[in-house]
């Protein structure tokens, strides 16, 4: 999952958030020993790499299970301290307009 969002926190200042989630991956002999997202053709990605800066973010609150999909909805503004999630299935079932 790549996520893009355009915040404006001053005026004239715009920041632009990428999320990449799942890009992860092991290196792969048919890839000539490379990772995927090494062995990939990426110009955007590596001009936006030369030209910008880089943060860390702790995504997930301690004691919770640091997993993409509570990372990601803690991004978004979410939180989970007091809710009973259920986990990433019903949100992808939801997505995928399945009837529950």
């Amino acid at each position: 999952m790549i996520l893009i969002e355009m915040i404006n926190i001053t005026p004239g200042v715009k920041i632009v958030y990428i999320l990449l989630d799942g890009v992860s991956d092991l290196p792969h002999k048919d890839l000539g020993n490379l990772t995927p997202l090494d062995a990939a053709h990426t110009p955007n990605m590596d001009r936006l790499a030369q030209n910008g800066c880089m943060g860390e973010s702790v995504t997930v609150k301690e004691g919770l299970a640091p997993q993409s999909d509570i990372a990601v909805f803690n991004m978004l503004g979410y939180s989970f301290e007091k809710s009973d999630y259920v986990g990433r299935g019903v949100v992808e079932t939801i997505g995928c307009d399945i009837d529950l």
